[in-house]
């Protein structure tokens, strides 16, 4: 840019290491029903108000699962993450929330729009369950995972 040519003596030369996530991070991500970013990193609940909670309740990320970031934000990350998690340890009993979508086996016909559409993949298709005009498989709500959306 300058159009001549610069030699640089520096003292210590620190070069940064490209930093990928697991090669199990996708697999990982759909046993736990966790979303992952475009780079294969998992995302958090909220930015501002979850930053270290999945958007499935009792999960929580600190550290390279969430993005490339400096030791010390990764140790603080991982504290805050062991607070939520002992919140809920400390507790004797957990409650959910009251509701939860329900599929009526006699009318679903298998057509997956609730499999696809839900966030937080609680319906799920069940081979040995009949639906609407004896058609096997038939939508099943998996009710720890749902919200009641």
């Amino acid at each position: 840019m300058l159009g001549k040519e610069l030699e640089l003596k520096p003292d210590t030369l620190v070069l940064s290491t490209p930093i990928v996530p697991s090669e199990g991070a996708r697999e990982l991500s759909s046993r736990l029903k966790v979303s992952r970013d475009m780079d294969g990193f998992f995302l958090e609940a909220h930015v501002k108000l979850r930053p270290v909670d999945f958007s499935s309740d009792g999960i929580f990320m600190a550290g390279l699962a969430h993005y490339p970031k400096l030791l010390d934000e990764s140790i603080i990350q991982a504290q805050a993450a062991a607070a939520r998690a002992a919140i809920l340890l400390s507790q004797d009993t957990l409650e959910t929330g009251g509701r939860v979508a329900v599929v009526d086996e006699t009318l679903c016909v298998g057509c997956l729009t609730c499999v696809r559409t839900c966030p937080y993949n609680a319906p799920h298709i069940v081979a040995n369950l009949t639906g609407v005009g004896n058609i096997l498989g038939a939508a099943q709500i998996e009710a720890a995972v749902c919200h009641g959306c």
